[in-house]
Order: structure tokens, then C-alpha cells, then sequence
């Protein structure tokens, strides 16, 4: 299955992997595996992409696995979703494994959760993916109540995992770090999928409810009543912000012309025309870092967008590249909002500490340029940075 995707080899040089030493390895004897997949949302949102994505996945190539989505929804009922609490209806869910896509701002309010889940259930393994695994993958491994992280893409490496954990495939589970029985850790390289076509389109059917799909995501400017879908049409930004957690990764891309990756645009709009027509969607959010990544994409896929779909909708954009011909046509198009960043008000300390070069008057520029075209503006600022000072901040306000 791999064979169909740009995945990094493994290392020759590495040392044999001591399957005698698995705690897990051939653990499920069942026919079919029970997977949970579990995010914190502080803010009440109920879709998480990476859980979507990795979903459709296991569905479309390891239909023996059942899959679960338990998000921790602390807003929403701080009682019901309390760590000790949380635990039981895992438990309750009979569950072989449990994997976690956290954010690095959420691993210390989460890991009660890991302790109570161990405490409660110290055969089910816990498996941590996200940003937070990515970037600090000794912090996250040496969590006494962890088992595995992903350290990369995670659809490969779930899949390689599932089997690893029904002992159909020898070896360790590729793409993972493994904490084995006497403390060691086998690690593995990340996964860098290249190729998005090798991969499903994201499944939303994992976070329908009993009472349907809605009440799922929080917007601020979506239409009141009708449903906002989150979406992506790629991965990848090929900037460097020093703050961005996109960075780090793109400097450890094996091949730096892959790590912008797009969904083909009739593909793309195929798929929305779909999602709107199966769960009533009113309003698309596009959640790519970047969503003009690729301008002949988006001249593609504005194009189609406007003939097939028409729905109103948000994007992430740079003002690098908010001209008043790219608004006129993103408007066009349907768009409602764009979301870009400043972050500091102050020119010299933003190209400095931040990475961001763009001057204070193409930040005017690319809003007035939305101003006419009639899309609505949303920034993204930092207060607090590293050696700012007040002034800079008076700035940025």
C-alpha cells in the first residue's frame, strides 16, 4: 500500500528491531480492531482533519477495523469530560488502542488524561500523533503513559501500526517510535506523504452524531443555521515564519518541492459538490496554511468553484499576493472572508523576530484590496513575543 505514495525509506543503518520486546506486537486476537481516535478541543470544535483524514484511510484499506471518534469536549461539560470521567467511556467503548492528535499548547492539560486511562485500562495502548509529537518527540516518548508517537503523516503509519498490533505484519510499525518493554525507544523515520491523490478524501462521517452532522464546528462569520464545513485542498506552506510550526518541518522535508501538496482542482471541487449535497453544507472553511500555494491551482479551482458550488466561503491568505485582481476573483468566486497574518504592528521587529518581510503598507494594501472586493478581513496577531517591548505592541494594537 505504500507503493502508492511518496514515502521516505527506512534507514539501512539502523538496528534491528527486537520484536521479543514489543509490549504490543500481536496483542488484538479479536477478528476486528477497535480504534479510538481522540482530540482536546478547548474551544468546542468537534472536527480535527488528521482524525478525517487518517479515518477515511483505515476504512478504505483496513475495513476490519472499527473506528471511534471521542473528542475531549472540556467546554462544552467540564464533569462529563474530566480525565478520570473520560476514562470510563473509553472504557466503555472496549477499545485495542487509543490515538491522540494533540497540539503542543494542549499536551500538559492532557496528560492527566493518559495517566487516568492507564490507571483505568493498563493494557490499552496510547499512541500520540500532532504537531506536538512532531516537535518534540523525546518530551512526548518519555511520558510513562505513552506508547507509541507518530512522528509524521499519520495515514501509513496508522495503517502499518493497526497491523502491527494484530501481529499480520512482523516488524515494528513504521512511521512510529515505539517504547518497548525495558525503556528503549525504537525509532523510526517520519512518513512524508507526497502524493495526496494516493490518499482518500477525508472522512466526516467519524464525527457524525446520534442526532445527525451538525453543531460541529465553531465559526465566527459562517451563516448562523447552516452548517460550516471545515475542508482542506492540500498541505504545505513554503514560508519560514520563526514562530510557525511549518517550518521545522519543511527544513526536515526529504524533498523540498513535494512538501506543497494540492488535491487536482476538478478532484477537489468534486469532493465539495459531494459534501454539500450529502450534509447541507452552507459555508466552506478552508484550513490550508496557505491556500494560494499553487496559483495555477487556485486559478483552477476559483474557476470551477464559481460554476459548480457558488457557496460562500473563507481562506488563509499572505498579503504578498492580496492584489486587487486576486480579491476581485476570490470574490467572485464565493469568498466571504480572509484570514491573513500581521502579527506585529511593528515593521522592523516583524521581519526580525518573526520572519514575516512583508511591509506596513502592503498590510493596508491587501485589506483595502478586500475592502472593495466586499470580503471581510481577520488577522492574526502576537502579543507577548520574545523581546517586545511595549512599544511594539502599542504598535501592533
Amino acid at each position: 500500500m505504500n507503493s502508492k505514495a511518496d514515502v521516505i525509506a527506512i534507514s539501512t543503518e539502523r538496528a534491528p528491531y527486537p520484536q521479543a520486546k514489543s509490549r504490543w506486537f500481536g496483542s488484538v486476537k479479536r477478528e476486528r480492531l477497535r480504534l479510538v481516535f481522540a482530540f482536546y478541543s478547548p474551544d468546542g470544535n468537534e472536527i480535527a482533519m488528521p482524525i478525517a483524514s487518517m479515518s477515511a484511510y483505515l476504512k478504505r484499506d483496513f475495513p476490519w477495523v472499527d473506528v471511534i471518534n471521542e473528542p475531549i469536549l472540556i467546554l462544552r461539560d467540564e464533569e462529563k469530560y474530566s480525565p478520570t470521567n473520560y476514562a470510563k467511556m473509553i472504557e466503555a467503548h472496549d477499545a485495542d488502542v487509543i490515538a491522540f492528535s494533540v497540539m503542543s499548547p494542549h499536551w500538559y492539560p492532557m496528560e492527566p488524561y493518559f495517566e487516568e486511562l492507564k490507571k483505568l485500562m493498563p493494557k490499552l495502548p496510547i499512541v500520540i500523533g500532532g504537531y506536538q509529537a512532531m516537535l518534540s518527540q523525546q518530551q512526548t516518548i518519555e511520558n510513562p503513559n505513552v506508547d507509541y508517537i507518530c512522528t509524521g503523516d499519520g495515514e501509513y503509519a496508522i495503517g502499518n501500526l493497526v497491523q502491527h498490533l494484530k501481529g499480520t505484519k512482523d516488524g515494528h510499525a513504521d512511521g512510529m517510535w515505539e517504547k518497548l518493554i525495558d525503556g528503549e525507544i525504537y525509532e523510526s523515520e517520519p512518513h512524508q506523504i507526497g502524493d495526496l491523490a494516493s490518499l482518500p478524501f477525508p472522512d466526516y462521517e467519524v464525527f457524525a452524531k446520534e442526532d445527525g452532522f451538525k453543531d460541529v464546528n465553531s465559526s465566527i462569520f459562517g451563516p448562523k443555521g447552516k452548517l460550516v464545513l471545515p475542508v482542506m485542498t492540500g498541505r504545505g506552506c513554503p514560508y519560514r515564519c520563526t514562530y510557525c510550526c511549518n517550518t521545522p518541518i519543511l527544513e526536515g522535508w526529504k524533498t523540498k518541492k513535494t512538501f506543497l501538496r494540492k488535491y487536482d482542482p476538478q478532484d477537489m471541487v468534486d469532493e465539495l459538490v459531494r459534501l454539500r449535497d450529502k450534509f447541507n453544507v452552507g459555508y466552506f472553511e478552508f484550513w490550508d496554511e496557505l491556500f494560494l500555494s499553487n496559483l495555477k491551482f487556485v486559478r483552477a479551482f476559483f474557476a470551477l468553484y464559481k460554476e459548480q458550488l457558488g457557496l460562500p466561503f473563507s481562506i488563509n491568505s499572505r498579503v504578498e499576493v492580496m492584489n486587487e485582481e486576486f480579491c476581485k476573483t476570490a470574490a467572485e468566486a464565493g469568498c466571504h472572508t480572509i484570514w491573513f497574518g500581521i502579527e506585529s504592528g511593528d515593521e522592523e521587529y516583524r521581519a526580525k523576530m518573526l520572519g514575516r518581510k512583508m511591509t506596513n503598507e502592503q498590510v493596508v494594501a491587501a485589506a483595502e484590496n478586500c475592502k472593495k472586493a466586499g470580503i471581510n478581513r481577520l488577522t492574526f496577531n502576537i502579543v507577548g513575543a520574545p523581546l517586545e517591548t511595549a512599544e511594539n505592541m502599542r504598535q501592533t494594537l
